[in-house]
């Protein structure tokens, strides 16, 4: 039953990762999606290249933190950090923040 439900949590974390919910509003703004068959080529593109580079830094991922000497609690500093600088930069700006370079 345990490993039912750790599948379950790392099937919800992943597709907290991938955001496809938000990733929807950009693939709809892409110039020609309307076209059938650029819409089957994009989502084609995507269904391959998404699984592959999560496997990939899954599975090269200790390597290459071990490789820059970096832990896994200074990854989760470095992300909290960089989170903290995201959340200040949108209460500052009140909207897309600088920072993600979308304004």
């Amino acid at each position: 039953m345990s490993i039912a439900i750790d599948i379950l949590i790392m099937t919800a974390q992943l597709i907290a990762i991938v955001d496809p919910v938000g990733a929807l509003p950009i693939m709809i703004s892409m110039p020609g999606i309307d076209k059938p068959e650029i819409f089957r080529r994009a989502l084609r593109i995507i269904a391959i290249a998404v699984p592959s580079l999560l496997i990939t830094f899954a599975v090269a991922g200790p390597y290459i933190l071990t490789a820059f000497n970096i832990s896994i609690a200074d990854f989760r500093i470095a992300g909290g950090i960089v989170l903290l600088v995201i959340g200040i930069d949108t209460l500052r700006e009140g909207g897309a923040p600088r920072t993600m370079g979308l304004s």
